[in-house]
């Protein structure tokens, strides 16, 4: 089990890593008052928007989402 968390781990942080080479990240200034900024909000749901999308793809097609990506 330890050795699965620690791949997940690793794999999030790829994703992490690369997210800025794929994306433009544009803040506009309409935060919510907070003081994270927009970068950091994003990183900080990839984990759950992640999940969703695995859930999401399973539902329409019966495969994880790793599997669709490769």
């Amino acid at each position: 089990m330890q050795h699965v968390r620690i791949q997940v781990a690793t794999s999030v942080a790829t994703v992490m890593a690369n997210l800025g080479e794929k994306a433009q990240f544009i803040d506009l200034g309409g935060g919510r008052g907070d003081e994270a900024d927009v970068m950091t909000k994003v990183l900080g749901r990839i984990p759950e928007l992640m999940k969703k999308l695995d859930v999401e793809n399973k539902a329409l097609n019966g495969q994880p989402i790793t599997d669709t990506i490769e």
